[in-house]
């Protein structure tokens, strides 16, 4: 990198970089302090590690980081002159060594990525056009339009700082090998990515600035190079400030992920705590919108099903589209009693595409439970099941109940052991109340 060792960034990138932030921080919100960022390391790529780096373990790998079905993905590798041995060439102007193609067509998107195949030869080249497809997957998928960009292609860089990946598009900007060498003539290889290197620093500088982590520990998977270009970054950072810090919002954040951990301990007080003071702290619409949909939820926990109605509206008042918020009204409706207006609510959230659809089918199943319609309760029931993303919680302690209330006695038990299992307060409490009467009975 010769001279280039020491820092500089023209006002015209520093700023094209500060209004693409602006916009990346509405959309996806504050930086959370306790989120990794993504390193080539066997904890995010174990596939990749366990046997070899090539295209199919990569993919596996990266379906997983960025929560993407694999059966979306189908790749085509395709030959060009690059792929001749023997024959000598020059190229002049961008080299395209890949391609992302979408197929719109069905509800779930198909992608097509084809890749130079030269790429096998160079697995960090391999490595940084599989990240930009991914990041390319992940825009479609939220239904974020980039493509008419004229910068899309630098975009790209920045939207990848902010889902993770920022450091492997840092460390593999620049690369450069010698493929070929004979008496005749020698052929060389180097890669210079769409975005130079300086601006992809003061990006990352920026953006690490806003959780105060100047120093990360990502920092010893850099060259040396590259870890003098981000110092300097973070130098530059200091002395010209940075515009989009907030030291309330990064509270906020830091209270986020407190009041999850009380959640997942059941400490629902201590959660509902939590999300009021971050109430006060954030300015952050989604942010906002989060909290009181979480405050309802962790009321419903407590079965304090009028009293979470409040929260819920607020967040959908903040976020109409708001599809958890949709789907716990419309439950919170169901259990209060008010059968149709829950409906009403969860034909909403499956409407915005925001929802986690096993939810949705789970409070179906009870809003035809609570009809009599025992027989639709059933199919929603397994519909939930069947759609089982991340674990949905009270399913198999609602399924148990239905099965208790149809005399399914000992079918209904099994389920309510899953919840039990799962360490659920209600499905523990339910069992010790039916061994309890077990025991009355004897």
């Amino acid at each position: 990198m010769g001279d280039s060792n020491k820092f500089w960034i023209t006002d015209d990138d520093k700023y094209w970089v500060q209004e693409r932030f602006r916009w990346l921080l509405s959309a996806y919100g504050y930086p959370y302090k306790s989120y990794k960022s993504v390193v080539f390391i066997k904890e995010f790529f174990p596939e990749t590690f366990s046997r070899k780096l090539d295209v199919d373990s990569l993919i596996t790998d990266l379906c997983n980081l960025y929560k993407i079905s694999k059966q979306q993905i189908s790749v085509e590798l395709t030959e060009d002159i690059r792929d001749s041995p023997d024959t000598p060439y020059e190229i002049h102007g961008k080299i395209i060594e890949s391609h992302l193609f979408v197929d719109k067509s069905c509800n779930e998107f198909l992608y097509k990525i084809n890749l130079s195949k030269s790429l096998l030869k160079h697995p960090g080249q391999l490595l940084i056009n599989l990240e930009i497809i991914f990041i390319k997957i992940t825009l479609t998928e939220s239904k974020i339009e980039y493509e008419d960009l004229s910068d899309a292609d630098e975009f790209v860089y920045l939207v990848g700082i902010f889902v993770g990946h920022g450091v492997i598009l840092y460390q593999n900007l620049l690369n450069a090998a010698v493929i070929a060498d004979t008496f005749f003539w020698r052929r060389t290889w180097k890669y210079v990515s769409d975005i130079p290197v300086p601006v992809m620093a003061y990006a990352l500088a920026l953006y690490y600035n806003l959780k105060e982590e100047d120093t990360p520990d990502w920092m010893k998977y850099l060259s040396v190079d590259f870890q003098k270009q981000y110092e300097g970054a973070i130098k530059f950072i200091k002395k010209d400030s940075n515009p989009f810090f907030d030291k309330a919002e990064l509270e906020a954040r830091q209270l986020l992920q407190q009041a999850y951990s009380k959640s997942d301990q059941y400490d629902f007080d201590g959660a509902i705590e939590d999300y009021q003071k971050i109430l006060f702290l954030t300015k952050d619409d989604i942010l906002r919108s989060s909290a009181y949909n979480n405050i309802g939820y962790d009321y419903l926990r407590k079965k304090e099903y009028i009293k979470s109605i409040p929260f819920f509206q607020k967040a959908l008042e903040i976020r109409p589209s708001f599809g958890y918020a949709n789907d716990n009204l419309g439950f919170a409706f169901i259990m209060g009693g008010d059968l149709e207006s829950g409906k009403f609510y969860l034909n909403a959230a499956m409407k915005t595409e925001d929802n986690d659809a096993g939810y949705s089918y789970r409070n179906f199943a009870l809003y035809h439970q609570k009809r009599k319609e025992y027989k639709q309760a059933e199919e929603y029931f397994q519909k939930a099941f069947n759609n089982i993303v991340i674990p949905i919680d009270l399913l198999e302690y609602f399924y148990a109940q239905f099965l208790l209330e149809i005399g399914e006695n000992e079918k209904g038990r099994e389920y309510l052991q899953k919840g039990v299992e799962k360490k659920e307060p209600e499905a523990i409490k339910l069992m010790e109340h039916l061994n309890q009467k077990k025991q009355n009975e004897i």
